[in-house]
């Protein structure tokens, strides 16, 4: 979120997220304590599928180093 001005603004890139957050709130009728909850966990598996790519990639660099052997 953006302020300018005393003005809040969402960021144009932001929208796809707060939609899909508003479309829990009053289909699910999950709270905002939830919602944090449900962003947080989101956020870290997004993190965790980051790290696991990351060690994939090193793997395969490794077993293709051995290969070369």
């Amino acid at each position: 979120m953006e302020t300018e001005n005393e003005i809040h603004y969402l960021l144009y890139e932001d929208l796809p997220v707060f939609e899909r957050f508003t479309n829990w709130h009053y289909d699910l009728e999950i709270n905002l304590p939830g919602l944090e909850v449900i962003s947080n966990m989101l956020r870290k598996m997004e993190d965790l599928k980051q790290r696991n790519r990351d060690l994939m990639n090193k793997l395969s660099a490794i077993s293709d180093q051995y290969e070369d052997i």
